[in-house]
């Protein structure tokens, strides 16, 4: 038996983030390759959900309309809840100090 009390014919699942993709395996395959998602990636993470008990992975891309997905584990090629994520663009310089200047006016 292994340290952790897991039976041989468990799953064991190998997860390496590399070059902005993440690539996949079942741990009695290493030689074969799962699956693979992500094309840029900037954020991975594996988490559980009140609603969805079982392993999820959580992928964020870094491309322009980039979206927050989450996939089961066991099938990481499908996503079954999309969130999109916009960005606030930062003020300029200038328009740094125009705020400025008006917090200050507006303190006086």
């Amino acid at each position: 038996p292994s340290c952790d009390n897991s039976q041989p014919q468990d799953v064991r699942r190998l997860l390496i983030t590399a070059d902005r993709t993440a690539v996949g395996w079942d741990g009695h395959s290493l030689t074969k390759v799962g699956w693979s998602v992500g094309e840029r990636l900037c954020w991975l993470g594996v988490t559980k959900t009140q609603k969805h008990t079982n392993a999820m992975l959580c992928t964020l891309e870094s491309n322009p309309g980039a979206h927050l997905a989450l996939r089961p584990l066991s099938a990481p090629t499908d996503v079954i809840h999309r969130i999109e994520v916009t960005v606030a663009p930062t003020p300029t310089g200038m328009e740094k100090q125009q705020q400025q200047r008006q917090r200050h006016q507006q303190q006086q």
